[in-house]
């Protein structure tokens, strides 16, 4: 009987040690054995391109008013997670449903568990990938990157194939991702100017350099420009699309730019069934960049399929022409806005795009301080171990403005913005629930709104909505250090300067276009 017992003692306690190591398997399952991270995703930044257009995240939609591509993160987004720890690339096995979306569609989070062969308490690497299907192949990932036409028209919906990367050193639950987009778009308008309607099928180009890639597959590397892989496979036409007379049809073509320009193309397709090639060709001298979008423009007469004048990438961007003597027209928008009253991007003076922290340790001019420049000095004292080259205005490739929306544009000399203050009228008004200054021309009464979209110093922005500060592309000579930019507030009454502000900070960007007539 004694005997009994301490076998059923033990067969007990086998039964408990088993039970044990089920939940424990079960918990290792469910949590990966590191626990769940959470994840906060966020769109790439605003790209637009001398042209056109803006891409902000997973889900494409034209706006027909400003030709841009409108992107946001949308209910039903999905992230693919990988993991790479010690040369070895492991895939998350769910994929990651989005959720707790922002209002504007920029940042959303995501959840994913370590696989259990991962120490979470070393460092490792997060790839996430979304809008294009992905697999790991020893200690890269690869995603597949062959080229996409699409019809698109005024409602429809396209992907937008992006990506993250990070490091993870320690074993915090929840980080930040900033996606990047991995291709281009580029967007075919066709207007049909014939009196029937027609059915339109994009079948490439004839042209012995192509502009963008053929590659099946794209190694997710650290570096912002992924690396191709694999071999070409041949041009990719679109769906037929029905474009009724006197109407445009647009198709979306999303490729991997090649790095090459566009010469002497000629568009290939398919009008009712028959092979029709262009009769003139299409070249451009704009480089094509990833993360932008690109709009082509033909027109079919019955006849002939014929590239319009515009060029590719041609500025699409609005302005008004205010009558100033200068013969200076000035854009209705602030670069990276998609409206008068969006405040757009900031950009440190000199530099070209947004970015997270704003002091004389990120900024690209300088080595770290502030009598460190090494670009645009006028007095060896604020140079790096004496610099000077006495520039005194920014070079294109460093203005804010011609970079992004091409070389008809650029960043206002402070003359130019004298005399937008002096030729005409500043009201200080509320509009569309936006503070800023109405500016109305004394020649002709046409207008144009600055918002008061303030500035951005180091972490966080500073005097939204109470103060307007917008860089003009001129060096302060005196203190080369600093750069002169506009300034205007409402204290009771609306004051004007045209100060000296350090270049390190972020500030908004209006651009100008000198006069063709």
């Amino acid at each position: 009987m004694k005997k009994n017992k301490i076998n059923n003692i033990f067969i007990m306690c086998g039964i408990a040690v088993l039970m044990l190591l089920g939940a424990c398997a079960d918990d290792d399952r469910l949590m990966g054995g590191n626990g769940e991270i959470v994840v906060t995703a966020i769109m790439p930044s605003d790209g637009t391109t001398p042209s056109h257009g803006t891409l902000k995240g997973v889900a494409v939609s034209s706006d027909d008013n400003t030709l841009n591509l409108i992107t946001k993160w949308k209910s039903g987004d999905k992230i693919q997670v990988f993991v790479r720890q010690d040369n070895k690339v492991y895939k998350v096995s769910e994929e990651s449903a989005v959720y707790n979306i922002s209002s504007d569609g920029k940042t959303c989070s995501f959840n994913f568990s370590l696989p259990s062969s991962v120490d979470g308490s070393l460092v490792y690497d997060v790839i996430g990938v979304t809008g294009i299907s992905a697999q790991a192949a020893d200690n890269e990932v690869i995603a597949s990157s062959t080229m996409k036409r699409t019809n698109l028209d005024s409602n429809g919906e396209a992907t937008s194939p992006m990506w993250f990367i990070t490091a993870k050193t320690n074993t915090a639950t929840n980080f930040q991702a900033k996606f990047q987009h991995l291709g281009t778009y580029e967007i075919l308008h066709v207007t049909n100017s014939s009196s029937s309607d027609l059915t339109f099928r994009h079948m490439g180009f004839d042209v012995s350099q192509p502009w963008f890639k053929y590659h099946d597959n794209t190694v997710l590397n650290s570096s912002y420009n992924p690396a191709a892989s694999s071999a070409e496979s041949g041009d990719v036409e679109s769906p037929p699309i029905l474009i009724k007379a006197g109407n445009t049809g647009k198709i979306l073509s999303w490729y991997m730019p090649s790095g090459k320009l566009m010469t002497n193309a000629k568009l290939l397709s398919l009008i009712n069934g028959k092979s029709v090639t262009s009769s003139n060709t299409k070249s451009s001298a704009l480089p094509i960049e990833r993360g932008k979008a690109y709009h082509m423009y033909a027109t079919w007469d019955g006849k002939q399929l014929k590239f319009d004048d515009n060029e590719h990438g041609a500025a699409e961007h609005e302005y008004v022409d205010m009558g100033l003597p200068s013969g200076t027209l000035w854009a209705t928008m602030n670069v990276g806005a998609n409206s008068p009253e969006e405040y757009g991007d900031y950009f440190a003076w000199g530099e070209t795009t947004p970015k997270s922290v704003y002091d004389w340790s990120t900024y690209k001019w300088c080595n770290g301080s502030s009598y460190t420049m090494t670009k645009y000095c006028t007095i060896s004292s604020y140079g790096y171990n004496g610099f000077t080259d006495n520039k005194t205005e920014l070079d294109p490739e460093d203005d804010a403005a011609t970079a992004n929306w091409g070389p008809e544009w650029r960043m206002p000399s402070l003359d130019q913005i004298k005399e937008l203050f002096n030729e005409c009228d500043w009201q200080w008004i509320t509009r569309n629930g936006v503070n800023g200054c109405l500016v109305t021309s004394k020649h002709n009464g046409v207008s144009l709104f600055l918002p008061a979209a303030g500035n951005i110093a180091y972490f966080g922005p500073n005097e939204a909505s109470t103060d307007g500060l917008y860089w003009s592309c001129t060096l302060s000579t005196s203190y080369p250090n600093h750069a002169r930019a506009l300034h205007f507030e409402d204290t009771g009454r609306i004051t004007w300067n045209y100060q000296y502000f350090s270049r390190y900070s972020g500030r908004s960007v209006r651009a100008v276009r000198v006069s063709q007539n």
